[in-house]
């Protein structure tokens, strides 16, 4: 079927018709208070009340169902980066960037194309040109014509390359100019990987002998123990020095290989027959450890076997676990060492956050359904005040008694009940929140990799 000029301007009829009926459906959503808090939270941030997040508000609307569109038309790149993050601002220049360039191919390519498919249709047949195709690719029949459109491509094409390349060059000058606090550390950190987790160095001063005599460390040392043991057997080097440390070892294993130590829970059991010996709170502080510890050399298995080894027979009695300082100091000094001195602002060992990343998580969701829930209360104490009215009349009598307000008023006290049992579950997820926390930074267990935090971001890129 051939498309007419008369079609052509009642389907755009049609189409400007659909598109009042959806802007219209979108103010008409815009104008319901709870549609405003979801689209534009921020406006909506009370200053005295602490549980709001601290967000810069933007500046108000000016009244007016399309005041939002012209703001959005004028609102310059430097108002849009105080209020919203440099992705999201680079986001909005590619949009802006996208329009620029097919309004401006559209302006170039359709008047020129247009009309040489018009002139060139002019020499065929009627019946093969008709209506619409006739300032179409359709109609082109000359070589020339051709020729004309293969130019205006490779022009709008190479203004859309010079267009990516400017907001490229924008999105960089950008990120270099920002301060650290805005665009976060990971323009300014590297990942470090393949860190030796185990030595045969003796600890270095008093700290390091402090750091191996207790905690993790020493739960680790106790579980080595057994495969430092192995070992020496593997490689047949049973000497009188490996007897001794296999004596000791076992001394200083407590229940991983001793069964008869107060430390193991089966000697309990079997010596003090019927009587159930309570368990202190360092005892189960200890056998954690040794259950991390047993986790650790289950998850680096392969890379405790290669360092075994390598180690020769003379240093396995040496073997330990390093220490997280003893990681950190050496990442950062081999890193100055190349980058130059104080160019490392810190250095921090890569862990497994997804246990913490779950406790953040469900915080978060409690903390927000807590805040909904007290923006729905005061939304109903507003409406309550405005059923009642300000002025203390003989009308507010009956308006208390109407039915509304006591709907309103029922709907409050079960929404303060629902907000009491969203503030004690905040509580009681962000005090799980608090120990996985803790549990994090307190974890002594070697890691084979590291994140570095430079000074500069140009070091990192170097790095």
């Amino acid at each position: 079927t051939n498309f007419t000029a008369t079609e052509f301007f009642i389907t755009c009829g049609w189409l400007a018709v659909l598109w009042v009926v959806l802007m219209a459906v979108f103010i008409f959503i815009r104008s319901f208070k709870h549609m405003m808090h979801t689209c534009d939270p921020c406006y909506f941030m009370e200053d005295e009340n602490h549980n709001y997040p601290p967000y810069k508000r933007p500046p108000k609307l000016p009244k007016g169902h399309f005041a939002w569109l012209v703001r959005a038309w004028h609102v310059t790149d430097t108002e849009l980066i105080a209020n919203t993050t440099p992705d999201e601002l680079m986001l909005l220049r590619w949009y802006r960037m996208v329009y620029h360039w097919f309004f401006g191919a559209t302006i170039f390519v359709l008047p020129v194309c247009a009309t040489l498919y018009h002139l060139d249709s002019e020499d065929q047949d009627a019946k093969d040109a008709f209506g619409m195709k006739r300032i179409t690719i359709a109609a082109a029949n000359s070589e020339g014509v051709f020729w004309v459109v293969v130019l205006q491509m490779w022009v709008i094409s190479t203004w859309l390359v010079y267009l990516l390349g400017r907001e490229t060059a924008a999105y960089t000058r950008l990120v270099w100019r920002l301060p650290v606090s805005r665009i976060g550390i990971k323009s300014h950190a590297v990942l470090v990987s393949d860190i030796p987790m185990l030595t045969t160095d003796d600890p270095r001063g008093k700290e390091g002998a402090r750091a191996q005599s207790g905690g993790m460390m020493k739960a680790l040392s106790s579980a080595l123990a057994d495969k430092k043991e192995r070992q020496v057997k593997r490689t047949g080097s049973m000497t009188r020095s490996g007897s001794m440390f296999r004596s000791g070892s076992m001394s200083r294993s407590g229940s991983m290989s001793n069964p008869s130590s107060p430390r193991s829970p089966r000697s309990d059991a079997g010596d003090l027959e019927g009587v159930k010996v309570e368990v202190t709170e360092a005892e189960k502080a200890e056998a954690q450890e040794e259950k991390m510890a047993q986790a650790w050399l289950k998850k680096n298995y392969s890379e405790v076997r290669s360092f075994m080894d390598e180690t020769t027979p003379g240093d396995i009695d040496k073997l330990r676990a390093c220490t997280k300082s003893e990681i950190l100091r050496v990442v950062k000094a081999k890193m100055e060492g190349v980058m130059g001195e104080g160019c490392v602002v810190s250095v921090l060992l890569a862990r497994d956050t997804r246990k913490l990343d779950k406790s953040a998580n469900a915080w978060k969701a409690s903390e927000q359904a807590y805040l909904q829930a007290l923006i729905l209360e005061k939304e109903l104490k507003d409406d309550i005040e405005e059923a009642l009215g300000e002025n203390k009349s003989s009308k507010d009598v009956e308006a208390a008694d109407s039915p509304k307000v006591a709907e309103l008023k029922a709907k409050l006290a079960k929404a303060d009940e629902e907000r009491e049992k969203l503030r004690l579950d905040t509580k009681e997820k962000l005090a799980a929140f608090s120990r996985a926390r803790l549990d994090y930074l307190h974890d002594e267990t070697p890691s084979p990799s590291s994140i570095v935090v430079f000074s500069r971001q140009m070091d990192a890129v170097i790095a």
